[in-house]
């Protein structure tokens, strides 16, 4: 009901306000588009939730011959995904114009707006609502956000004869805290949809690298709690290491945080390849992933490579994985040879998780008795 009451007042002042003032120009038609080919809005948000539910979800619009432009096109069946620069360019334009981040599925507002006042009475059939906002202009402002978000893509991806798909509402909303959008991608994080593919540069790499010992930094100045400890990660994979005989090869971006002395994986990476796609052929001869509380132990999961997970910020915050029959085990400290050896012995099947006990929040909405849990049994 309350989602629904948000809704209603997005609604509201879209029909109150008639015109969209902004700085941005119109965006040229895309080659695509002119062709009239069918194209499905990007996912905005987070690597690990594409890897976990929407990949799989949406991999039957893509076997009908829809493409998606994506920042990530390499993760994506082989010709269904392209990058875009100028589309992307305009959604960071929009991102910082109305201060929002991409969360979740979806582009995120950190304000909360909340429902005060909300009263109804049944007149002769005729239905009278009364519904006050706490903050009216900072719901003006998200409303132009999604206004501006869906008039970027109509204005690159849409022609006379296109048609909408289920994705595309959702996918051009911006979320609050207390609210999700109708498709609720929030709700991929509780259990994974598996494509029924590989990436294909992991599957059929284009060049061949040692088999090595992955480490990857985590460093974010916007969330710099779940950040990696460098000097543990680097103790985790010299151990590694040493008990398996392979080198420790890093991955990441230039502007991590990377320890010196190592081999770095963008050094492998092929000019004319892409950052991921050049990582993932690289991930082919990955025998050990040390990696941090992040999307990139999700994409280790799916691909099937045995990782031991610095830490684990959400209790339950990986068990929506288990359909992905993963290998994650949660580094103790000091570093100990059992899970390393139990790990790089895995076979295909085994699935290992971590205790969800030993999160650091040890309550969290991830859990089966966890508030949203309660609240959704509550309204079903």
């Amino acid at each position: 009901m309350y989602k629904n009451l948000i809704s209603l007042a997005k609604n509201l002042i879209e029909r109150e306000e008639s015109y969209l003032e902004m700085p941005f120009h119109k965006l040229p038609k895309h080659p695509l588009a002119i062709k009239k080919q069918k194209i499905l809005p990007a996912f905005l948000g987070e690597m690990g939730l594409e890897v976990r539910g929407f990949l799989g979800m949406v991999e039957p619009w893509l076997n009908s011959e829809w493409l998606i432009p994506s920042k990530r096109p390499s993760l994506y069946p082989e010709g269904t995904a392209f990058f875009d620069q100028l589309y992307f360019d305009r959604i960071n334009d929009i991102k910082k114009y109305f201060d929002i981040r991409e969360m979740v599925g979806q582009l995120y507002h950190s304000k909360n707006i909340n429902i005060t006042d909300f009263q109804y009475n049944l007149n002769q059939g005729n239905l009278d609502l009364s519904i006050k906002i706490n903050d009216l202009e900072a719901l003006k402002k998200i409303v132009n956000a999604e206004r501006a978000i869906r008039l970027a893509f109509s204005d690159r991806y849409s022609e006379e004869s296109s048609i909408p798909s289920q994705f595309h509402e959702p996918l051009t909303s911006v979320t609050m805290p207390s609210w999700s959008s109708s498709m609720d991608l929030n709700w991929t994080a509780f259990s994974a949809i598996i494509p029924t593919y590989k990436p294909t540069s992991f599957e059929h790499p284009k060049f061949v690298v040692q088999p090595h010992i992955g480490v990857q930094i985590r460093n974010l100045p916007t969330n710099p709690e779940r950040n990696s400890n460098l000097e543990k990660m680097i103790q985790a994979a010299n151990h590694a290491s040493q008990l398996s005989g392979y080198p420790i090869l890093v991955y990441g971006a230039n502007d991590d945080i990377l320890p010196r002395g190592y081999q770095y994986s963008i050094d492998l990476v092929p000019d004319h390849k892409a950052q991921l796609d050049g990582e993932l052929g690289i991930l082919k001869y990955c025998k050990l992933m040390i990696a941090p509380d992040s999307g990139w132990s999700d994409l280790m999961c799916w691909l099937g490579i045995p990782t031991l997970l610095e830490q684990q910020f959400y209790a339950y915050g990986f068990e929506g994985l288990r359909p992905f029959k993963p290998k994650l085990l949660l580094m103790n400290s000091p570093v100990d040879s059992e899970s390393i050896e139990r790990l790089l012995n895995a076979s295909p099947d085994e699935v290992m998780l971590p205790d969800p006990m030993n999160a650091l929040h040890k309550v969290s909405h991830l859990m089966p008795n966890s508030a949203l849990i309660r609240s959704f049994w509550s309204e079903f």
